[in-house]
């Protein structure tokens, strides 16, 4: 890997102690397997003391926090923007606050690197309430799964693979990364900003390859609501996007109209 360094970003919002616990699981990533990282949590305005908390906490990698005060929960875009602008990494790893590794999530990546495409990992959900019962352990966090990726059966990804793209667990060199960002700002709720980025990507000619012997383990959340006017003005540059990405592929790449 030649020395390169990673900014891990977790997002968040009113998740102290699944904050808390993911960042003791960071502790024993840098105790058991690699050193060279940054964590930077990047708050969308919570109120029940998280930021307070995080404060307090003795970690031996740098622990950036970093909040804007929303007033609710619009969602992870401008989080995720905000830890990008700010990340010192040669990459960035998307993760988010409700993500936490396991003994398989980071080796797989650090054995492609350094690398030009975006690496995607599975995520697997587990149950949160079991699993903070005891201290983190790999081994415990693998017991506590309660669904697996349906990723990790599909073959080899398209090389168009927008309906591969998760929104967490993700590596992307850093400077690509900060030329296009992850969404609009403005961007609310949870679901398709991933999809949006994923265009960008692909627009700018760059490549993802699937790393499916990365596992991440994440808790399930409600999807949230976009505004009618909102969703009317991100469907409109989904598709000016597709347009685009249909003529430099020769018609390569086909959407569901339907989903």
């Amino acid at each position: 890997m030649n020395n390169l360094t990673i900014s891990v970003i977790l997002t968040s919002y009113n998740q102290r102690e699944i904050l808390i616990r993911n960042i003791e699981a960071w502790i024993w990533v840098y105790e058991n397997q690699f050193k060279d990282f940054e964590i930077i949590v990047a708050d969308d305005g919570s109120d029940d003391g998280t930021i307070e908390a995080l404060e307090k906490l003795d970690t031996p990698f740098e622990l950036k926090l970093h909040t804007h005060p929303h007033g609710k929960d619009r969602g992870c875009a401008k989080s995720k923007n905000i830890g990008i602008d700010i990340a010192d990494g040669d990459y960035i790893f998307v993760f988010d606050g409700d993500t936490l590794p396991g003994k398989d999530t980071l080796p797989p990546f650090l054995k492609l690197l350094p690398t030009e495409d975006c690496l995607m990992g599975l995520r697997y959900r587990f149950d949160f309430d079991k699993f903070k019962l005891h201290p983190y352990s790999p081994s415990w966090i693998e017991e506590c799964i309660t669904r697996k990726d349906f990723r990790a059966k599909v073959g080899d990804i398209p090389p168009l693979p927008m309906q591969y793209f998760s929104g967490a667990n993700i590596i992307f060199p850093a400077k690509q990364l900060k030329r296009i960002k992850w969404a609009p700002d403005d961007w609310e709720g949870f679901g398709f900003d991933d999809y949006m980025c994923a265009l960008h990507w692909l627009v700018k000619g760059h490549k993802f390859k699937m790393v499916k012997e990365s596992v991440a383990f994440h808790i399930e959340h409600p999807n949230t609501m976009w505004s009618a006017e909102l969703k009317d003005r991100y469907m409109r540059e989904v598709k000016n996007l597709e347009t685009i990405i249909k003529q430099q592929h020769n018609g390569w790449f086909k959407r569901d109209e339907n989903s």
